[in-house]
């Protein structure tokens, strides 16, 4: 009896090649157990043939004995060359020593495993995969909302439209005054002097209590200017940098001349009236809680000031101040910016309407640019108004800030006036360069109180010097506060 027919298999990822009979390659192959890749060999044979020709290997005729190797042992029929026995046949065969000659190359080429076929993905993979993808698409779609809720909210808390103020006045003020706090303290001339701006005025307000009387007392609530800061930053205010615009009218009802202040700034979420309503309080000691009262006016908080005026807050940025029917007539926007022609570069302006409709009206402007600020005031001109005069009044002015340490930097510049009077009308004219400006508004704010009264003085004898004062005066100083010493 002839013995059954054995073959060499070399299974994928095995550390060397087995044997089985005819029978056991048949019983894996049906089962399904032969995966891609796998290579057979008959015993005796020195090729190897792939899995998926099994059938051709096993149908083949049965050589002699002595040729297909029947009767032997593993042994004595190994697997073909490059598959010995304990060697991987899938791996590449091994890199020979360089010679004299050179490098010398395998003549043995490893078999090519048989590419796999790819499967599709599980469905609870796929499932997971869509998972993964909805919440990454969610996790940004968050990040991006939160993004932009903190952009709303910064520009919610401190953002400012210029020009605001001015929605809130009459079209026939007959005298308006308009103030750009922003625009000045963003200039050149106030580069780099905000910090030494805020000390300053903390040092001239202890010092003007202490001349009141009012720092006899070391109590944080004692009455006076100091206690109004100390309550202002209780409530979120700053003297400087919260108040960014002013607007002032004055109109004429019947017999009477009405005014109305109105304040634009960054109060969204800040109680303004309540802390204007404190400071007010520790401002004076005659002042009494019965006196400041806070009411409401179409959901609108408002405070009264006196008898005939109050304080109320009309938006998030706008707060204004005057009789409630004046209040309530201009709460609604409405710009007149045009009306009274004020310009992007404009940081002050005062208008006065003619006194006939005839007359020329009166109008100061100061123009801020990169490289200087400009002072043009034109108005009606007098009998007796003559270029010449003029300019002897301004360097008398201009002899009056040489004596002062730092601003006589401005000296030059009102030497420098230019005038022009014709006709009925009187134009002048004072551009002070950046750099002395600047130069001028360090000698201020560096000056103790003694020194600061001297500077003021001179400062007041000259025309043209409204931006430097509202460049030291505290914007919340419109909330009647009385802070500055200036």
């Amino acid at each position: 009896m002839s013995s059954p027919s054995r073959f060499w298999v070399a299974l994928p990822g095995r550390g060397k090649a087995v044997e089985m009979t005819a029978a056991e390659l048949e019983d894996r192959r049906k089962r399904g157990d032969l995966p891609a890749g796998t290579l057979v060999a008959r015993f005796g044979s020195s090729e190897w043939v792939s899995s998926d020709k099994i059938d051709a290997v096993l149908a083949a005729p049965a050589r002699s004995g002595s040729e297909e190797g029947e009767g032997r042992t593993s042994l004595e029929a190994p697997p073909p060359s490059s598959a010995v026995q304990g060697a991987d046949v899938l791996e590449e065969p091994p890199s020979f020593a360089p010679t004299i000659a050179g490098t010398m190359e395998s003549s043995i080429a490893a078999p090519v495993p048989a590419e796999k076929a790819i499967e599709p993905a599980p469905e609870g993979r796929r499932e997971e995969a869509k998972s993964r993808t909805v919440v990454l698409v969610l996790a940004t779609a968050l990040v991006a909302l939160l993004v932009s809720a903190s952009l709303f909210w910064a520009w919610f808390r401190y953002g400012y439209a210029r020009g605001a103020v001015l929605e809130h006045l009459p079209a026939d003020c007959r005298r308006l005054e308009y103030v750009d706090f922003a625009a000045i303290d963003g200039s050149a001339m106030m580069r780099d002097l905000g910090p030494r701006r805020a000390k300053a005025l903390q040092d001239w307000i202890e010092d003007l209590d202490r001349e009141d009387g009012f720092r006899l007392s070391q109590d944080d609530d004692a009455k006076g200017r100091v206690s109004v800061v100390r309550t202002l930053k209780r409530f979120g205010l700053e003297p400087y940098g919260d108040v960014k615009e002013m607007a002032f009218c004055e109109l004429r009802e019947g017999d009477e001349n009405e005014k109305i202040t109105v304040l634009g700034g960054t109060f969204r979420g800040r109680d303004l009236v309540t802390a204007v309503r404190e400071a007010l309080l520790r401002r004076d000691r005659k002042v009494k809680d019965d006196r400041l009262q806070i009411d409401e006016v179409d959901g609108r908080p408002i405070l009264r000031l006196d008898e005939s005026r109050s304080l109320l807050l009309a938006t998030g940025q706008i707060a204004m101040i005057g009789k409630r029917k004046i209040l309530s007539r201009y709460l609604h926007a409405k710009s007149v910016a045009r009306q009274y022609g004020i310009g992007d570069d404009d940081v002050f302006v005062r208008h006065w309407a003619p006194a006939t409709d005839a007359g020329v009206g009166v109008a100061e402007r100061y123009s801020m640019f990169k490289d200087k600020l400009v002072w043009v005031r034109t108005g009606p001109r007098s009998e007796g108004d003559d270029a010449n005069a003029i300019k002897d009044r301004f360097a008398q002015a201009a002899n009056r800030l040489r004596k002062h340490d730092g601003v006589e930097a401005l000296a030059d510049a009102y030497d420098n006036v230019a005038v022009v009077a014709e006709g009925t009308e009187l134009r002048m004219t004072v551009s002070f360069p950046i750099k002395q400006a600047h130069k001028a508004m360090a000698a201020i704010v560096d000056s103790d109180r003694r020194e600061l009264r001297q500077i003021v003085e001179a400062l007041r004898a000259a025309q043209g010097t409204e931006a430097f004062h509202h460049a030291v005066l505290p914007g919340v100083e419109y909330f009647e506060l009385r802070l500055s010493p200036w």
